[in-house]
């Protein structure tokens, strides 16, 4: 008896290049991020084995609503067309220049989804310097020096938009004149069934503004651990008010797909990683063919963690953010090959003697994920749904962690 689950394979078997599909389309409006070292005042400790490294954060951003004043009177809300944008933090170090800013007033017609309304957003600063510039829809793939990130409250009546630039600053204790010019609208909005409306433009918000070149709040070199044949790398840590976002690129001679258990810990609290905000780095920034083929054996990621963190620079405290990967799981129905399906059946039969299948999977999708499972026997009393549940469940396979990057941040 020969049975193929077509919702189990489209669910589990195209997961992942659904998922790669969409988070990419999903990254061009809001992310892109570089691992090249820039200079920091950080000296991470190097370790051997097991022991957890440490580096020091020395941060002193400009809190939310306090940017400095420049010659020119500074305008942090502007409206227009019934819209406001209010820039509430702005920061820069030796490494990076921050910026996040609260979009109020837009109206989106009933059965249309607006992911992020920024078209366009452009930064300079007084010496002429123009910074990279945002452009939506995005003409190319997604830069290695610039993110932007736009998530909608959950009431719905605004947008927190984030923008990074890294390697762009330079020196300490100087202070930094910029032009922030932002445009809305201008692109198609869609409903469900694709129906396309145009969205209006609105713009250019302009907002003038000094901020003091300080500290950091962004681990920009290389930590490294290895354990059980599994090598990660912290290569980034860039915290904001609200969010902060850990780049580690992890190493292991595997082809099958990989899912990390990450955690963040902060002022005592475990927070796990927002899976609308978290990007797999390696993939997105590679030509669509390559998302067909082979899985490589390193593979980078951006996590986001929505952490609530704020500085008073007045009080000397000190305390610890760990990222820590507890484990990863591999699931060899991604990338499934007849090999991996010989080798789960034997271990499915040594507990289930009569649980019988076999997989049918396209040999011309090199990642295996056009794959489907035929239960070929059942053992008395057992349903498919509990079948299916012990098979997908025996594919995997896990690499214990823990892997913990520690930094001290005052």
């Amino acid at each position: 008896m020969q049975i193929l689950n077509k919702n189990k394979t489209l669910v589990l078997h195209l997961s992942v290049l659904i998922w790669i599909l969409l988070a990419s389309i999903l990254l061009f409006a809001c992310s892109s991020q570089t691992y090249t070292s820039a200079q920091t005042d950080l000296t991470p400790m190097k370790t051997q084995g097991d022991e957890t490294p440490v580096g020091d954060l020395i941060p002193l951003p400009t809190p939310s609503g306090s940017v400095l004043p420049s010659q020119q009177p500074v305008a942090l809300v502007v409206t227009h067309e019934g819209v406001s944008i209010a820039v509430t933090w702005v920061y820069a170090d030796s490494a990076r220049v921050g910026i996040e800013y609260r979009i109020q007033g837009i109206k989106v017609p009933d059965g249309y989804h607006l992911y992020c309304p920024v078209s366009a957003a452009s930064l300079k600063d007084d010496a002429g310097k123009e910074y990279e510039k945002y452009i939506w829809p995005p003409a190319e793939g997604p830069s290695e020096n610039f993110e932007i990130q736009c998530r909608q409250t959950e009431n719905g009546d605004e947008y927190i938009v984030t923008q990074n630039y890294y390697g762009v600053t330079a020196g300490h204790n100087q202070s930094l004149g910029l032009t922030l010019s932002i445009d809305l609208g201008g692109f198609g909005i869609y409903t469900k069934n694709g129906v396309m409306k145009e969205f209006p433009a609105n713009g250019p918000f302009v907002f003038h503004f000094d901020v003091p070149i300080i500290g950091s709040l962004t681990l920009d070199s290389k930590i490294t651990q290895s354990k059980n044949g599994m090598t990660v790398t912290l290569n980034r840590l860039a915290i904001n008010p609200t969010l902060t976002n850990a780049y580690l690129c992890i190493s292991y001679d595997n082809h099958k797909g990989w899912y990390p258990d990450i955690t963040l810990t902060w002022e005592g609290k475990i927070y796990q990683a927002d899976e609308t905000a978290t990007a797999r780095m390696d993939v997105y920034h590679k030509t669509f063919p390559t998302f067909m083929s082979q899985f490589t054996t390193e593979r980078c990621y951006r996590y986001s963690f929505f952490v609530p963190y704020q500085i008073n620079p007045s009080v000397p405290s000190s305390q610890q953010m760990s990222i820590t990967i507890n484990k990863m799981t591999i699931n060899a129905m991604d990338a499934l090959s007849q090999d991996d399906c010989a080798a789960t059946r034997k271990k499915v039969q040594r507990s289930y003697p009569e649980l019988n299948f076999s997989c049918n999977i396209d040999t011309s999708d090199p990642q295996g994920l056009a794959a489907g499972l035929n239960i070929d026997n059942l053992p008395l009393g057992m349903d498919r749904s509990t079948a299916y549940g012990i098979i997908e469940e025996d594919f995997k396979s896990i690499v214990e962690g823990p892997f913990i990057f520690t930094v001290n941040v005052p």
